[in-house]
């Protein structure tokens, strides 16, 4: 329990015996401990609990500003300190809203249908929870409204690029995995996200179902535009443009004209004409509105390689520094740094392991599958596979 504070603190003159900027520093402190404390205990019950970072901060403060003065502070003062360490040392209070044993360790947000529940669960709780959804089919991502999908798409892509660190996009080390892992990892993803948007068309075998596929898929592109995760938007128009999918012409003639119509919109923002005009123009777009860009990797690498080719001397005799290369190699940095910030979005527990766990098919598997469901013209029909049985397991 906390201890009793006092609801009113009255400044009382000391003199001290230290220097004068000590004696400044302690006064501003003493004050600025009468404030929080009268603060605290007004909101302490309605906003605060369990905040772990403002109670570090506040453990922060005490130490580094208020503690090498406690000993000079009148005992009221003393008491108000520590009414602040021990609301730094406080614990949440809330109990798992399943067991009703432990304490609160995460917040899942659940999706059953269209309705999305909260739960604060303990760490028990939590890993059943991701034990269930580890059950579930890869395809029923499709069950999700695809706003949620696109947020948690967000999200992961998110993590990816905040892990980025500068060192990684200096002297080309974008060009060596060992060199930047990060950088290498985001890339990786980002063909393996191009190629399961394919693989989700390609493994139903019904031209309706492949349509819909589509159809949710360029709904996907529409809210990741919105968020401004172009690094979403161009996997998404590379899986659907790779040549497997692409030639599907009796599954695109079931896809809505409208559908089709917004595809063709945002293969132009991802057309590499003119250095990515388009593309460039939707990042300017972004920065007019100070909104979070999660960009695309590829084009990122691109300009850095070619800012890194022009010399770092210059001049007759080499003896003058590049101040233009080094003020663009700066900007880039900066770019990535500002817009490593974390996202508010909520994680949806099951959506969340669901697209961690993807598993797209090779190039070879998408094209074999491809001219199975819609053989060329005059080639004669492939025959499905047999189904797997109990003896070939």
């Amino acid at each position: 329990a906390l201890p009793a504070p006092l609801t009113s603190v009255q400044p009382t003159r000391r003199s001290y015996t230290d220097t004068s900027k000590d004696r400044w520093r302690a006064d501003v402190s003493r004050r600025v401990v009468g404030i929080v404390q009268y603060w605290l205990t007004q909101q302490w019950s309605r906003h605060l609990e369990g905040d772990a970072t403002f109670c570090a901060r506040v453990a922060a403060f005490v130490e580094r500003d208020v503690a090498p003065f406690e000993a000079q502070l009148p005992h009221d003062d003393r008491v108000n300190v520590e009414f602040l360490r021990q609301f730094a040392r406080c614990k949440p209070t809330r109990w798992c809203d399943r067991c009703a044993r432990r304490p609160v360790a995460m917040v899942v947000h659940s999706q059953a249908g269209a309705e999305r529940t909260v739960a604060h669960l303990c760490q028990p709780c939590t890993d059943d929870v991701r034990r269930r959804a580890q059950m579930l089919p890869a395809e029923s991502w499709m069950q999700f409204p695809m706003r949620d999908v696109a947020e948690q798409m967000t999200s992961l892509h998110s993590r990816l690029f905040r892990a980025i660190q500068p060192r990684e996009l200096l002297h080309k080390a974008f060009l060596d995995a060992a060199r930047a892992p990060n950088f290498a990892h985001m890339t990786e993803h980002f063909n393996r996200w191009g190629q399961w948007c394919a693989t989700e068309v390609l493994r139903r075998e019904r031209a309706a179902e492949r349509a819909e596929c589509i159809v949710r898929l360029i709904k996907v592109a529409g809210h990741v535009k919105a968020l401004y995760n172009f690094y979403a938007l161009f996997a998404i128009v590379s899986g659907l443009s790779m040549t497997p999918v692409s030639r599907l012409r009796r599954t695109w003639e079931k896809v809505p004209r409208k559908y089709v119509s917004r595809f063709e919109l945002y293969k132009k923002t991802c057309d590499m004409t003119r250095n990515f005009a388009a593309y460039r123009d939707e990042l300017a777009a972004a920065a007019r509105h100070f909104a979070t860009v999660i960009p695309f990797i590829g084009v990122l690498s691109k300009f850095l390689f070619g800012v890194e080719e022009n010399p770092t001397r210059v001049g007759e005799h080499g003896d003058q520094f590049n101040l233009t290369k080094a003020r663009l190699l700066y900007k880039q940095v900066q770019d990535v740094q500002v817009n490593q910030c974390e996202l508010r979005i909520d994680d949806i527990a099951e959506l969340q392991l669901l697209l961690e766990r993807i598993q797209p098919m090779t190039e070879d598997e998408m094209r074999a599958v491809s001219r199975r469901l819609e053989p060329p013209d005059g080639a004669p029909p492939v025959a499905s596979p047999p189904p797997a049985t109990a003896a070939a397991a």
